[in-house]
């Protein structure tokens, strides 16, 4: 099993957080991949619960669904049968600090499904979350409301 975390502040309120990470197409201003909806949601908002997106990071394609949206976190798992990882979900959270400001956490869990040593593919999933950090945290500086 690989277990990857980040976490952090970032100067942005929880309902700016929930839709960031639901613009499934303008994902790419923070991930190192293109996005793309695939299926919407049967919700009142058709990028959540049950929305599918494409993931194209490079050298793999593959699908997340979003299957868990609170005001304060977004659960996703990794569907079908070729896919670069088995078992993946990601779960990312916000807690409100005070006015305008969230520790934000990001977690992803899964197993290779590929000839990849998983130290490897540990080191690479940490690199993606910790880089989406620092652009979160540089959006949230330029964008700030508050």
């Amino acid at each position: 099993m690989i277990e990857v975390y980040t976490k952090g502040e970032v100067h942005l309120p929880p309902r700016q957080l929930q839709k960031i990470f639901l613009d499934h197409i303008n994902l790419d201003r923070f991930f190192n991949a293109k996005f793309s909806l695939v299926r919407k949601s049967d919700s009142e908002n058709p990028n959540g619960l049950g929305a599918i997106r494409l993931v194209d990071v490079g050298i793999a394609k593959f699908k997340e669904e979003i299957v868990f949206v609170t005001d304060t976190e977004l659960h996703y798992k990794v569907i079908g049968d070729r896919v670069p990882v088995k078992h993946h979900m990601g779960k990312i959270k916000w807690t409100p600090c005070d006015t305008g400001r969230c520790l934000f956490e990001y977690s992803i869990t899964c197993t290779s499904n590929s000839p990849v040593p998983n130290f490897i593919l540990k080191w690479a999933l940490q690199r993606e979350l910790d880089q989406m950090l620092t652009k979160l945290q540089q959006f949230a500086a330029e964008n700030r409301l508050t």
